[in-house]
């Protein structure tokens, strides 16, 4: 048991260091996409939303995610729509 005591430290070192990694590469991604709130959804690659950004103009939170996914509806099929053009 003493031995697995002394790895302990070490194994806190180790998920430190990937936790670390981890946050580093969300850090790049956030600003390749150049993203300035959370959550924001990026679709196929160009387009990005929010609650936020969707309903801007509205009052509550239940209509402002509603009118998210009307958004990413809109965006998925206009990303579709543009990668069957380019076929």
């Amino acid at each position: 048991m003493r031995f697995l005591s002394f790895l302990r430290p070490l194994i806190a070192i180790v998920a430190f260091v990937a936790v670390a990694a981890g946050a580093h590469a969300a850090a790049q991604v956030a600003n390749q996409y150049k993203l300035d709130s959370a959550p924001t959804l990026v679709i196929d690659g160009h387009y990005t939303t929010s609650p936020a950004q969707a309903g801007h103009d509205l009052a509550s939170t239940q209509a402002a995610h509603a009118a998210l996914f009307a958004v990413m509806d809109s965006l998925v099929a206009k990303s579709a729509q543009e990668r069957a053009t380019k076929k």
